[in-house]
C-alpha cells in the first residue's frame, strides 16, 4: 500500500473527527465560552461599580471642600466682626477708665489744694505764735 492513498479509514477518521468536533462544540466549547463570558461580566461589573463609587467619592469630596471653604469664610467673617466689637468695647472701657482716673486725679488735686490751704493757714497762725515765743525768749535772754 502506498502511503499517500486515500482509503476508507481516512474518511472514517474524518467523520469521527467532525462528529467529535460537533459534539464537543455543542456540549463543551459553547457552554465553556458562555461561562467565561459570564465570569468576565461578573468580574468587570465590580470594577465598574468601584470606578463609579470612586467618581462619587470625588464628587462628594469636592462638595465637602466647597462647604469647608464656605464655612471658613463665614468663620473668618464672624471672627472679624467679633474682633471689631471687642476692640470697640475695649476703647469704650478704656475711655471710661481714663475719665474715672481724671475725676479721681482732679478730686485728689482739689483735696490736696484744700489741705495745702488749711496747712498754710495753720502755719501762718503758728508762725505768728512762734515768732512771739521766739521774741519772748530772746528778750528773756537779754534781760
Amino acid at each position: 500500500m502506498d502511503k499517500m492513498q486515500i482509503t476508507w479509514t481516512f474518511f472514517a477518521q474524518l467523520f469521527m473527527f467532525l462528529a467529535a468536533m460537533g459534539i464537543l462544540t455543542r456540549f463543551l466549547f459553547k457552554p465553556m465560552l458562555e461561562v467565561f463570558a459570564r465570569r468576565e461580566t461578573l468580574t468587570d461589573k465590580p470594577y465598574e461599580q468601584a470606578a463609579a463609587l470612586r467618581e462619587d467619592a470625588r464628587a462628594a469630596q469636592a462638595a465637602v471642600d466647597v462647604q469647608l471653604a464656605t464655612v471658613r469664610q463665614e468663620t473668618e467673617k464672624l471672627r472679624s466682626e467679633q474682633l471689631a466689637a471687642a476692640t470697640a468695647q475695649e476703647r469704650t472701657i478704656i475711655g471710661g477708665a481714663r475719665g474715672d482716673a481724671q475725676k479721681i486725679a482732679e478730686a485728689a488735686r482739689a483735696e490736696l489744694a484744700q489741705a495745702i490751704t488749711v496747712a498754710r493757714g495753720s502755719l501762718a497762725a503758728d508762725v505768728n505764735e512762734l515768732a512771739d515765743e521766739l521774741a519772748n525768749k530772746l528778750l528773756e535772754i537779754q534781760r
